[in-house]
C-alpha cells in the first residue's frame, strides 16, 4: 500500500454524481491524526477547522500550466463549517466530526463540484501519497469504487492537495497533491419517510449567499441524533490503521440503524 505522512490541512474537491439530479450534503467528515507530530506543548490535542468554498467549484484551475483562477491560501473566498477539539484516544488515531458541529453543505447536481479545506493546528493530519498516473482533476477510489451496490448519489472525491503550513498558505509551492484518508458521510432521505422532501426544492445552481439552502434540523431530525459510534454497525470498528498493508474490503459501510439519515464512504 501507499506510504502515508501528515501535514496541517488538505483541500478536497467533491463532485456529484452526473446522473444525480439533486445534488447532496455533506453532513461530516472523519480523518486520522498523528499524534506523535503534535507539540507536547499542546496537551495531547489538536484543533481543526472545517471550510467550504463560498460557491460551487475546484478550489483552483486544474490546468496549473495557465492558471486562471485559485481560491487557495485567501479565506475572503471561503466559509467556516466546522470547528473543534480532538483529544487523543490511545486507542485509535480517528476522528469524526460531531453531526451537530458540523454545517451540513450542499454540492451542486449534475456533476456539480465543492470544495473544502481540513486543517489542524499541528501538521498531524494524515494523508497517503498518490498512486500512480494520478494528479490533480483525477478521481481518487474510494472503498467502493468497483462495487455496483454504490449508491446512486454517491459524490466522488477528486485528488486534492495537502497544505504545509497553518493556517491557509497562498505560496503556491507549499501545495502538494495527495490522497485523503478517511471517511466522508453523506446526507440522504428515505422517500416513503420524508414525502414532503421533493427534488425541486433542491437548487441547481448554488449561490455565493448559500447559508439559506441549508436544511434545518426540522427537516433532518436524525442528523443531531446520529450516534459517532455504534457497537455493532460502526464502520469504524472494520477499519485497519492508514499504515497497515492489508487491503479493505471492497464495500461501503452504512450506518444500518439509520440507514436513511447517512451514507459514509470511505477513503484508503
Amino acid at each position: 500500500s501507499n506510504e502515508t505522512s501528515s501535514s496541517y490541512g488538505m483541500l478536497l474537491p467533491l463532485q456529484s454524481n452526473e446522473e444525480d439530479n439533486n445534488g447532496v450534503f455533506i453532513t461530516s467528515l472523519g480523518f486520522h491524526v498523528d499524534f506523535e507530530s503534535i507539540p507536547s506543548r499542546n496537551g495531547g490535542s489538536v484543533s481543526y477547522e472545517v471550510y467550504t468554498l463560498a460557491g460551487s467549484g475546484q478550489y483552483a484551475d486544474t490546468n496549473r500550466t495557465s492558471m486562471k483562477f485559485d481560491y487557495r491560501g485567501d479565506f475572503s473566498f471561503w466559509k467556516k463549517i466546522s470547528y473543534g477539539t480532538v483529544i487523543q484516544d490511545r486507542n485509535s488515531d480517528y476522528f469524526q466530526i460531531p453531526f451537530e458541529d458540523f454545517s451540513p453543505t450542499y454540492i451542486p447536481s449534475n456533476g456539480g463540484v465543492r470544495s473544502f479545506y481540513v486543517t489542524l493546528d499541528a501538521p498531524a493530519l494524515i494523508y497517503k501519497e498518490l498512486d500512480r498516473r494520478q494528479g490533480i482533476g483525477n478521481k481518487q477510489k474510494d472503498d467502493d469504487y468497483n462495487s455496483n451496490r454504490k449508491r446512486g448519489d454517491t459524490p466522488t472525491l477528486m485528488i486534492g492537495e495537502v497544505v504545509i503550513g497553518y493556517p491557509f498558505i497562498s505560496a503556491e509551492f507549499l501545495y502538494s497533491p495527495k490522497q485523503f484518508v478517511g471517511k466522508i458521510f453523506q446526507d440522504f432521505e428515505c422517500p416513503s419517510e420524508s414525502p414532503s422532501l421533493q427534488p425541486s426544492q433542491v437548487p441547481s445552481q448554488l449561490p455565493s449567499d448559500y447559508p439559506t439552502l441549508i436544511p434545518s434540523v426540522s427537516l433532518h431530525p436524525t442528523i443531531t441524533r446520529m450516534p459517532t459510534v455504534n457497537p455493532t454497525l460502526s464502520p469504524v470498528q472494520t477499519l485497519n490503521s492508514p499504515n497497515s498493508s492489508s487491503s479493505l474490503t471492497q464495500q461501503i459501510y452504512l450506518l444500518g440503524a439509520i440507514v436513511c439519515a447517512t451514507a459514509v464512504f470511505l477513503y484508503f
